[in-house]
């Protein structure tokens, strides 16, 4: 899948960088067919893009790393577990979730 990263030394100790990449992910057989044995044709391949930005420092005679690091994650056709009780018996199984949005640091 597609990804692209740039980096910049700002100096000796400072550096900027930031990266943009496209993943995918298709069903597994656990997905496709759930814990009730029917098989799940609806069911299509997650993909989403990933942007994450950052900044890392060296210091203390390189004896010290800190680095920070952002990212927005954008998942389509996200595939979701649930879980039921039938008859006293716990059922599982997946479902499409058009968009997800995930960020964090």
């Amino acid at each position: 899948m597609p990804r692209i990263a740039l980096s910049y030394l700002l100096d000796d100790q400072l550096s900027i960088k930031t990266s943009v990449s496209k993943g995918y992910s298709p069903p597994s057989l656990a997905e496709v067919r759930a814990s009730n044995n029917v098989i799940n044709v609806d069911l299509q391949p997650e993909y989403g893009w990933n942007y994450e930005s950052g900044i890392s420092y060296v210091g203390l005679n390189k004896r010290l790393f800190l680095d920070v690091t952002g990212f927005y994650y954008s998942l389509k056709n996200a595939i979701v577990r649930r879980s039921i009780s039938v008859n006293e018996k716990e059922a599982e199984y997946f479902y499409k979730c058009w968009r997800h949005k995930t960020m964090g640091h």
